[in-house]
């Protein structure tokens, strides 16, 4: 076989496996482009509604019928936000009884909440001020801005009563209430607030954390906050001590990831342009059970910041499409003890990719076998082998250091128990 017709065929092979490695355990099964892009939108799913928060509006869409997703109403907000800022419009949707309480941004600084009614969406009212969350706790809302309003919570018009406050020198941007404590997410911290007497929360305590954090989530005696640095890291602290977090462990993505949430013991994830499904153990490990990759030119791509789960379905916006998939295979993979097992051979994507110099690549076994890391050059040549030997079943890491290679396109081929995977990484320099 001469080389040309050697390139040929093995780019033609590159191609094939790529493709096959486009999707795992994850089905789209509905997407709807968007004539106006809304960056960063709000996701959220109520009583069989699935709302979009954009620029100046709220989509909803009818669920009760799924698969089938049912185009409803759109909220049109009474403001309009200028023309050159076009970011996170809708920070958040919170539902109080017969009222959604919004959190709308307008031009960076003044922000305009809106309480209307889901069942008719009648604009009840606006309250002026700087806001990203909104809580009900017995009787009383607190508003979440600079610093922490609260209002008394039995009817809609807010009238504050008290001002908890917060640091200046940290952007709060979300609550959560576990039993009568309260916990807030800051760009550098968890601050802890008591509920002892609702209607006036008091400072009992703050977990400084490295790097900016994006996201939080408290679910029974575990508080997760997620790292915006890159790469991702979701750290997990015990509060089994409401007011004092202790480190348990910290899981560290293979991508930076934009948006997180939990459903279950299952964790959905979406990167620069990969939205991945992660198993959670019995001792707070994440193990990857389905991806898929949205096949979006960096670039171009605006970043999604929230995602929202209903049944066996996924929903996420990446500025351009709103997008629905099927994750029900994830949820036959069988689980061994404390470890996921996947339920095929997986190459995961090179971390960071391009890279420089260093990339880290992951592959996971169903049973444990002979197994095979090998680099190739774009034109099939053999560069390096990086693993080959008998691995376990569950998950290995390598990592590749390219500094004596030429910068270009290399292909990384696993092949075990009779399957071949291949992923595409891009060295510069």
């Amino acid at each position: 076989m001469n080389a040309r017709r050697f390139t040929l065929l093995f780019l033609l092979m590159v191609s094939t496996i790529a493709f096959a490695q486009d999707s795992l355990n994850l089905h789209l099964v509905w997407s709807i482009n968007d004539s106006i892009s809304d960056e960063g939108d709000y996701i959220t799913v109520h009583d069989n509604t699935l709302y979009y928060g954009g620029w100046g509006r709220i989509q909803t869409f009818d669920l009760s019928q799924l698969p089938q997703v049912i185009p409803s109403q759109t909220i049109h907000l009474n403001y309009q936000p200028p023309t050159y800022y076009a970011t996170d419009s809708v920070w958040r949707i919170r539902f109080v009884g017969n009222y959604a309480y919004i959190a709308c941004c307008y031009n960076g600084g003044g922000l305009i909440d809106q309480i209307i009614s889901p069942d008719s969406f009648v604009f009840v009212q606006s309250y002026h001020s700087f806001a990203k969350d909104f809580l009900e706790y017995r009787h009383h809302m607190y508003v979440l801005g600079v610093d922490v309003a609260v209002f008394d919570s039995g009817n809609a018009v807010l009238t504050p009563n008290y001002t908890f406050r917060t640091s200046s020198n940290n952007w709060s941007s979300k609550m959560v209430i576990l039993d009568t404590t309260m916990y807030i997410l800051t760009n550098h911290g968890v601050l802890i607030a008591g509920l002892h007497d609702a209607s006036r929360p008091d400072s009992i305590g703050f977990l400084p954390t490295n790097g900016t954090l994006s996201e939080m989530i408290v679910q029974d005696t575990m508080l997760y906050v997620l790292s915006s640095r890159r790469p991702s890291q979701l750290v997990v602290y015990n509060i089994t001590s409401r007011n004092q977090p202790v480190y348990y462990r910290q899981f560290q993505f293979a991508d930076s990831v934009h948006a997180i949430t939990k459903s279950n013991n299952l964790w959905f994830s979406n990167g620069d342009t990969l939205l991945q499904v992660y198993r959670e153990d019995s001792i707070a490990r994440l193990s990857l059970v389905g991806y898929y990759n949205l096949s979006i030119p960096p670039e171009s791509y605006p970043g999604v910041t929230h995602l929202a789960v209903d049944d066996h379905y996924v929903f996420l916006y990446d500025g351009f499409t709103k997008l629905m998939f099927d994750f029900a295979p994830v949820l036959d993979i069988p689980e061994r003890g404390n470890q996921i097992i996947p339920s095929t051979i997986l190459l995961g994507m090179p971390y960071p990719n391009p890279f420089n110099s260093t990339t880290t690549i992951r592959y996971s076994l169903p049973v444990s076998t002979s197994a095979r890391i090998d680099i190739f050059d774009a034109i099939g040549r053999h560069v390096e082998t990086l693993d080959n030997g008998y691995r376990k079943v569950g998950e290995t890491k390598l990592s590749w250091n390219a500094s004596n290679y030429s910068s270009g396109t290399y292909f990384v081929r696993l092949i075990a128990n009779h399957s071949q995977l291949q992923q595409k990484v891009v060295l510069t320099k």
